[in-house]
């Protein structure tokens, strides 16, 4: 069975919540079903050493909620790795929402007090039926 990427990516590695998370759960998926990666999309911080050495980084220095070169570079790194799950904290949604439009067309999930709200949960039994686009 193919090993499922996923990143998750957060503004920068700061001591607080959503960063602490992102950073567990990247060093603690399985090894021989995942491909974990970490993307900052402004800084790195003082959590950047607590990051595995198997969870893979990208780190794009965006200068502004809109920079066209670090969504770029991520789209570029997302295609490259066959990226199909994007984990973002309502903080860098701006930026990841910028990459499902390319292949390989990988799904944002988020969360958070300022994200936007989620779609309706379809009827039991078809979470797992609908057809990837």
């Amino acid at each position: 069975m193919p090993r499922i990427a996923g990143m998750h990516v957060v503004d920068a590695l700061r001591i607080v919540g959503a960063e602490r998370v992102a950073i567990n759960l990247a060093n603690l998926l399985p090894q021989d079903d995942y491909d974990a990666y970490l993307c900052t999309t402004r800084d790195e911080g003082p959590l950047a050493n607590l990051v595995a050495p198997q969870v893979k980084r990208l780190s794009l220095r965006r200068r502004s909620t809109l920079d066209l070169s670090a969504a770029m570079a991520m789209v570029k790194f997302v295609r490259a790795n066959k990226i199909l799950t994007l984990h973002a904290p309502a903080s860098a949604l701006a930026s990841t929402r910028l990459v499902p439009p390319f292949p390989p067309f990988p799904d944002v999930c988020w969360h958070g007090p300022r994200a936007p709200p989620a779609p309706p949960v379809p009827p039991a039994g078809l979470a797992n039926v609908a057809p990837r686009p």
